[in-house]
């Protein structure tokens, strides 16, 4: 933990977190100051592992304010993994964060936790220009808002982007698998 190469300290946390559990909150909770954002991911990580409540506000301000979006998302992720039902606001704010896995880590809270405190706000996801948070919304509600949901698609495979067509084609697979 106190080597000067980042992929050791990254390693040692992982390690720690899997193997030690509970033992190891305390060099989690250090770890999550690390300069090197990867370190710090898998603090977070591990942390998500013990699902303790005591954590959820380490994990709140991680997920506010912490520079690097691969912090922000397995923060956000582990609120959700807690059952965090206290902090709607920030799962809200969260959809507007510049780093994508943060807004899906969101989106996925808001399905999860506020489902039906949050049911308004993933139908007009569906119709938003950030295709795949569209798509995630369209696929969230599959059971749901079928016109919606076949509109998300068809924009996210006009999209001349082809990571958003790639995406299109998951959606259409997990809103309407096809049988084997």
């Amino acid at each position: 933990l106190s080597s000067d190469v980042a992929e050791a300290r990254r390693i040692a946390i992982d390690v720690l977190a899997r193997k030690m559990g509970a033992a190891a909150h305390g060099a989690l909770v250090n770890a999550l100051t690390d300069p090197d954002a990867g370190v710090r991911r898998q603090a977070v990580a591990g942390l998500g592992l013990l699902a303790d409540q005591q954590d959820a506000e380490r994990l709140a301000r991680l997920a506010q304010g912490d520079p690097s979006g691969v912090v922000r998302a397995p923060a956000l992720r582990g609120l959700a993994a807690l059952g965090d039902a206290t902090r709607y606001t920030l799962a809200v704010e969260s959809l507007s964060d510049r780093y994508l896995g943060a807004r899906l880590a969101a989106l996925a809270w808001l399905a999860r936790v506020f489902a039906s405190q949050s049911a308004t706000t993933i139908r007009e996801l569906v119709t938003s220009g950030d295709h795949f948070i569209a798509l995630r919304a369209a696929v969230i509600l599959a059971h749901d808002h079928a016109t919606r949901r076949v509109a998300a698609v068809e924009r996210a495979l006009a999209s001349a982007d082809f990571a958003v067509r790639v995406a299109a084609l998951n959606a259409i697979n997990e809103i309407a698998p096809r049988p084997i």
